[in-house]
């Protein structure tokens, strides 16, 4: 699974990931309050929230931001 290198660094397109099962785009400011407001929003939707969610959403992440951002790569 990638990684970000730096999670305190903002990425292109801020920090966002859409909640699969409702579509909603949640944001956050962070890394950290990002993850917050997905659970958050899992949780007031009933949704079982996942014990990695913040794996799960560094992967989604990962996926669109540009390879210099990511571990292992310059």
């Amino acid at each position: 699974m990638q990684k970000l290198r730096n999670r305190l660094s903002d990425v292109p397109d801020g920090w966002h990931y859409v909640v699969e099962a409702t579509g909603e785009r949640v944001y956050g400011f962070t890394f950290r309050l990002l993850v917050e407001n997905v659970e958050f929003h899992m949780n007031i939707n009933e949704l079982d929230v996942p014990y990695d969610l913040s794996d799960i959403i560094e992967a989604d992440i990962c996926q669109r931001v540009p390879e210099c951002l990511l571990k292992g790569n310059s």
